[in-house]
């Protein structure tokens, strides 16, 4: 589950700790779209349109994150906040991901 704020009230880094707590539910969400057949990139796409349109068919997984992490008593701005900075932190991810690929592929291919 998502832990609870470490202090009542503002502190610094509040902001990133929430994210923080939700980040392992964000990638169980991620991972689950892998393992139903999509690639890490369709799914960082997928999960960036769903933390901003609604009505987008994994956009429930994302509200359900947000559920918890304001049982947990993280507040809604900085929940909505934390989900659209892990979408766009996890496609950020994904693609530094494949450019090292194509980096070490291409270093490998080179003849000596």
């Amino acid at each position: 589950m998502i832990r609870a704020p470490r202090h009542d009230g503002d502190f610094p880094d509040r902001a990133l700790e929430c994210e923080e707590a939700m980040e392992d539910a964000f990638l169980d969400v991620f991972d689950r779209l892998q393992v139903a057949g999509m690639t890490p990139e369709q799914a960082a796409d997928e999960l960036i349109e769903a933390a901003a349109n609604p009505d987008h068919p994994f956009a429930h997984d994302l509200r359900q994150i947000a559920a918890w992490a304001k049982q947990a008593g993280w507040r809604a701005a900085e929940v909505g906040n934390g989900i659209v900075s892990l979408a766009e932190n996890n496609k950020r991810s994904v693609e530094a991901n494949r450019k090292t690929e194509r980096q070490i592929r291409l270093a490998w291919e080179r003849p000596d």
